[in-house]
C-alpha cells in the first residue's frame, strides 16, 4: 500500500470499483457484528449512499463524519508525508478541493480534533463512548 498506483488506478471506472467493495465490504463487517470506519475521500454523493445504504441492510446505525480542515492546512499536511498509502500531492488535494461537496447530512468535524471522531460515533451510535 506504500507504493503510488499509476494514473489509471484513478480512473472513474477504477473509483466506482473500489467504493462499491468498500460499501460492500463494510455492511458484511457490520453484519457481522464488528464497528467499521470507512476512510475515503467520499466526494461523490452516491459513494456516500451506497455506504448509508450498506449499514442501513446490515441493521446498523450509520454515522457520517466529514472532516474538514482550511486548504493551508491540507496543504502542509500533504507536503509533509512521507512513506504512507496516500497517493495525494497538491495538484490532487486542490482538484479535490474544487469538487467539495461539503459534510451534507454527515457531522462536520475540524480535522484538528479528529481525535474526538471516534468517540461522536460512538456516542452517535449507542449513546455511550464505551460500545465500539
Amino acid at each position: 500500500p506504500e507504493q503510488r498506483l499509476p494514473p489509471q488506478a484513478y480512473s472513474e471506472a477504477a473509483s466506482q470499483a473500489v467504493f462499491a467493495t468498500l460499501a460492500a465490504d463494510a455492511g458484511r463487517v457490520a453484519a457481522g457484528g464488528h464497528c467499521v470506519l470507512a476512510d475515503a475521500t467520499f466526494i461523490d454523493q452516491a459513494h456516500r449512499v451506497a455506504l448509508e445504504q450498506a449499514a442501513r441492510a446490515a441493521g446498523v446505525t450509520f454515522v457520517g463524519l466529514w472532516l474538514q480542515a482550511p486548504m493551508d492546512e491540507l496543504e502542509r499536511r500533504v507536503i509533509a508525508r512521507t512513506g504512507d498509502a496516500s497517493d495525494a500531492t497538491l495538484a490532487v488535494l486542490r482538484q479535490a478541493a474544487q469538487h467539495d461537496p461539503g459534510a451534507g447530512s454527515w457531522q462536520p468535524i475540524d480535522a484538528e480534533t479528529v481525535g474526538t471522531a471516534l468517540d461522536l460515533a460512538r456516542t452517535a451510535r449507542h449513546g455511550d463512548s464505551r460500545s465500539c
